[in-house]
């Protein structure tokens, strides 16, 4: 009952308070500054994203309420041949029930700069940089798998990219792009299986058909480097290194870009992905050759702008991509094949009144030849909805749920579990 007593005190201090950023409310895009500033009440009944079982008589599973506080600043600068937009949230998340320290700290910076050269040539450049211990905010920017477990401890991701475009000669046209992503986390588990530098280059040819449809085709280079040096002593004579899970890839794709109408926009990419390891180990012993498989590759969206205020997206990626997972029966887990889904609709009810929601379903199957779980998969369900009101042009009242299961039946089910998050608050932006 005093849990009950102190979590509707924090709730209610939430309603009161200045509260979390980013708000699309009262924002003026002919201004260069936009603060904001606030705080909100929260349940969260899975703290630690662990599944409903008891071990030595204790509850794996640990539910606690508690106060977010996250102010926020961003800088727009409108230039004579392109724009720069830099942005910066700081997180302090109080858990009133967990074990141990009961306080995070999360950072994310975001930048982006463009430059048109001339009508014909334009270069675009973005980093995101987060610090954190939630799943939804370390994974990519831009797609990529998401591992949905949370982890202690001040965990890093940075996705940096780089676009260049080209007018080449009448309807045709190029693009040069390099994306890079940084991890780096803090526990030794997910050190070993998830710390490494990826780079992708690519390069798209684009010939307009129609002024409504532009067909692609592209290639794609893929560098993973496992970066952990802990090494884990299996038996006398076998040592698992994570460089064993370093990986190349080429992406062979294409596709189109389509105008339904002027609020309806498609997008397709379909080819197939090769993927090779140079460094496979069998049993702790490196293989003579390198080994590859080959595995579809798609990706493909639509957003619709229904009304004024109203927008839908709807999309699906298929790929290879890092598991947590990295070691079984003294054989490297290499990674996964997961199909990604995801649906995301934001409605304006009224002027003052906006709901939005987004759905994310992932299947991912093991890569781990020689283990029981090769081909093996896990499923992976993200819910939420928000519900927003603006009291006046700066103050917006703010309630939101999310859910998040997984369902696996590895390692006698011990993996899988439930989570639901409720978070009710204002919110100033100015």
């Amino acid at each position: 009952m005093k849990n009950l007593i102190n979590a509707a005190g924090i709730l209610s201090a939430g309603l009161a308070s200045l509260a979390l950023a980013t708000s699309a409310y009262g924002q003026d895009s002919s201004k260069r500054w936009t603060v904001g500033a606030g705080v909100r009440g929260f349940f969260d009944d899975n703290i630690f994203t662990r599944p409903d079982l008891t071990v030595g008589g204790v509850d794996q599973k640990v539910d606690s309420f508690g106060f977010d506080i996250a102010p926020t600043v961003s800088y727009n600068v409108p230039l004579s041949q392109g724009n720069l937009d830099v942005g910066y949230t700081y997180g302090l998340r109080w858990f009133e029930n967990r074990p141990g320290n009961n306080t995070d700290q999360y950072h994310n910076f975001n930048g982006s700069f463009s430059h048109n050269f001339s009508p014909r040539y334009k270069l675009s450049l973005s980093d995101n940089f987060a610090l954190s211990q939630e799943p939804e905010q370390m994974a990519a920017v831009g797609g990529g798998g998401l591992i949905p477990f949370r982890t202690e401890g001040d965990n890093i991701r940075n996705s940096a990219g780089a676009l260049f475009q080209a007018q080449l000669a009448g309807a045709l046209s190029g693009e040069l792009n390099y994306n890079n992503n940084y991890y780096n986390y803090d526990s030794v588990g997910f050190e070993q299986a998830l710390n490494r530098l990826e780079h992708l280059f690519g390069l798209n040819l684009r010939y307009q058909f129609r002024p409504t449809t532009v067909g692609v085709v592209g290639y794609q280079y893929g560098i993973y480097d496992y970066t952990s040096k802990a090494l884990t002593q299996l038996s006398p004579t076998i040592i698992f290194n994570p460089q064993s899970k370093d990986q190349n890839s080429h992406f062979i794709y294409g596709g189109a870009d389509h105008s339904f109408t002027s609020r309806l926009l498609g997008s397709v990419r379909i080819g197939a992905q090769i993927a090779e390891w140079d460094d496979y180990t069998n049993l702790g012993v490196k293989s003579s050759n390198s080994t590859s498989t080959t595995t579809p590759y798609a990706d493909a969206s639509m957003n619709y702008s229904y009304a004024d205020g109203s927008t839908v997206r709807v999309g699906v990626k298929h790929q290879r991509n890092a598991t947590d997972l990295f070691d079984e029966a003294s054989n490297p887990i290499l990674d996964t094949e997961a199909t990604t889904a995801y649906l995301s609709v934001s409605h304006k009810i009224t002027a003052k009144l906006n709901i939005s929601g987004s759905a994310l379903f992932q299947n991912a199957k093991f890569n781990a030849a020689g283990t029981a779980i090769d081909g093996e998969s896990e499923k992976y369900w993200n819910l939420g909805v928000t519900v927003s009101y603006a009291f006046t042009r700066y103050l917006a009242g703010e309630a939101s749920y999310y859910y998040d299961n997984l369902d696996s039946s590895l390692f006698g089910a011990t993996r899988e579990y439930n989570r639901n998050r409720v978070f009710l608050g204002v919110r100033f932006t100015y």
